[in-house]
């Protein structure tokens, strides 16, 4: 690791709720996902995978134990 390591943001350039605009516009063939992507500045490949899989909120990989299994250890 560097010295003055400067930790990458994972903010996007994009909000909420132009993301969900977008994907009405592909899904009522308004917009291709090329049309979305150039006009929005969001990638296609979040747009498709946003389509295809949905929405998730949770962000890194998932945890190792469950919610109760962690108060289980705790107490």
């Amino acid at each position: 690791m560097v010295r003055n390591y400067i930790r990458k943001r994972n903010s996007s350039t994009y909000n909420e709720k132009e993301l969900l605009d977008a994907i009405e516009k592909i899904r009522s063939d308004e917009w291709t996902y090329k049309e979305a992507s150039q006009k929005t500045k969001i990638s296609s490949g979040t747009l498709s995978a946003r389509i295809t899989r949905g929405s998730s909120n949770q962000l890194g990989h998932p945890t190792a134990l469950t919610l109760t299994e962690e108060e289980y250890l705790v107490k």
